[in-house]
């Protein structure tokens, strides 16, 4: 495991922020110093709890056991908490159990210890809760792209000030963004290439509501949901909110409007632009309040990529790409119906973006970041480091810049669309984010502009990993210099696609 020299954070950063969300330890972007020891800083945020909704289970060929065994048997070791209905497997997803509430992943895996222990059943495991990576926006600003603040896309400055206080960085043109905007010059993306963003779903934006295709609600849970109902075609997302331990307010972080704007939000000359603003765009819901279960996220990965998902209409606009900026704790191998998911929509064309994490670990023990045929994204900050929070290792594939904590230095924060609600929906707006999940959507963007070009499948992503410039090496951060081990092929850069 690489030196820590950068403290591991999810958080995000920036003038307006409550503070009981970051803390009083935090230094303002404007005018950031370096930590004096950065190497014996620790982190000011530890990664939540992985948490299952319940007990994912598939039965062995031709095996009956009933709803009944299994509830019984996966509440054997659950004990307070009431098993509230059982999904029997069809031919398309696996059977689910589903508690009255979330439990720690290491009761849900006695849970599926037990349902596994009965004869006929061929495996079971914990339906994890995946989460969101990266935390809510500050309040909405008035960013421009001309202005050069969108450094992930296209960075205007050939020199930034260097993180260490003294000098500055040359950077090469464009600097370490994705350089969607010379991709441009062929094409900003076709109507008809679909994204498909599975995420906490949709709210209005002027950026993103005329090139919105109809998405699904696939929330089979009415608490997680918020809306009332299980699934349904209506993938509005209706907040993410809670509270923390000390009883403050968490706000809706309005994750995948957020998500969205990054693949790509019109260019409408005004405020910010996607990597391709002439896709379009289908929101997906999958995480909801206190995130989003396996099972959920494997259906939608099914559907959005034109496979049938049992009670659910067929999706009439499958998408090219499918953009999973989310994540949890767990190893791939462990999560059959996850991988089966993903296989199918590969085998249907479809290339599945993923991010790698926000834990400053090895991504390997992470899903869906360690999942086979998978394009897993590390994010970067503006001079091509890798970002203190981004996890690592050989199952990542390419990175690009994802934003990085001001704490360290003049580091930069990612701008794109979002909501001003605090809890639901209310009006349009502009946030700053920093995750891999913003790095995430990048690579999502680069592949729907290599999409509208009529590459496809295997041959896109092929394509893909080859776009790519080399990492950098600097003296400060040492520990944070990425290489081909840790951060994939290299920086993703249309330029040389």
């Amino acid at each position: 495991m690489r030196t820590r020299n950068r403290r591991a954070v999810g958080a995000v950063v920036g003038a307006g922020m409550v503070a009981a969300l970051i803390g009083a330890a935090l230094v303002p972007a404007a005018g950031a110093a370096t930590p004096s020891t950065p190497s014996a800083k620790i982190p000011r945020t530890a990664p939540a709890p992985q948490r299952a909704a319940g007990v994912l289970f598939e039965l062995e060929g031709s095996a009956k056991v009933s709803a009944a065994s299994v509830g019984l048997a996966a509440a054997r070791d659950v004990v307070g908490v009431d098993v509230a209905s059982v999904r029997p497997q069809d031919a398309t997803q696996a059977g689910v159990v589903e508690f009255e509430q979330p439990v720690s992943a290491a009761r849900a895996q006695e849970a599926a210890d037990a349902v596994a222990a009965l004869p006929g059943v061929a495996w079971a495991a914990p339906n994890l809760l995946l989460t969101i990576e990266s935390n809510p926006p500050v309040n909405p600003t008035d960013p421009d792209f001309r202005a050069g603040r969108q450094f992930n896309i296209w960075d205007f400055k050939n020199s930034r000030p260097s993180p260490t206080g003294s000098g500055s960085v040359a950077l090469p043109v464009g600097g370490y963004s994705t350089h969607a905007p010379v991709f441009w010059k062929k094409t900003k993306g076709k109507a008809s290439t679909v994204v498909a963003v599975l995420d906490t779903g949709r709210t209005n934006h002027p950026q993103l509501d005329a090139h919105t295709v109809a998405g699904y609600d696939m929330i089979s849970s009415k608490a997680v949901a918020r809306d009332g109902n299980g699934r349904d075609v209506n993938p509005q997302d209706q907040g993410d909110w809670g509270y923390d331990l000390s009883g403050d307010l968490v706000p809706s972080s309005w994750h995948g409007t957020h998500v969205a704007g990054i693949v790509g939000a019109l260019a409408d000359g005004k405020t910010v632009v996607g990597n391709a603003p002439g896709v379009r765009i289908q929101h997906v819901r999958v995480l909801g309040a206190g995130g989003g279960s396996l099972a959920d996220i494997a259906a939608g990965i099914t559907w959005a990529s034109g496979g049938t998902v049992s009670g659910v209409p067929k999706n009439k606009t499958k998408a090219a790409v499918i953009n999973l900026s989310l994540g949890g704790a767990g190893r791939c191998s462990e999560f059959p119906n996850l991988q089966k998911a993903i296989n199918g929509a590969r085998a249907r064309g479809s290339v599945v973006v993923v991010a790698a994490g926000n834990d400053n670990e090895n991504a390997g023990n992470y899903v869906p970041a360690s999942c086979n045929g998978v394009i897993t994204v590390a994010s970067l900050d503006q001079y091509g480091q890798r970002a203190s929070y981004s996890n690592f290792g050989a199952v990542v594939d390419i990175a690009t810049p994802g934003g990085e904590d001001p704490y360290y230095g003049p580091y930069l924060l990612v701008k794109s669309t979002v909501n001003t609600g605090l809890k639901t929906p209310k009006a349009a707006g502009y946030g700053l984010m920093m995750g891999t999940s913003q790095a995430t959507p990048g690579v999502a963007g680069a592949a729907a502009l290599l999409a509208s070009t009529g590459l496809k499948g295997v041959a896109l992503e092929k394509k893909l990993l080859a776009s790519v410039r080399g990492f950098p090496t600097y003296s400060f951060y040492p520990g944070n210099n990425c290489t081909k081990a840790l951060c994939g092929e290299g920086v993703l850069d249309l330029g040389k696609a």
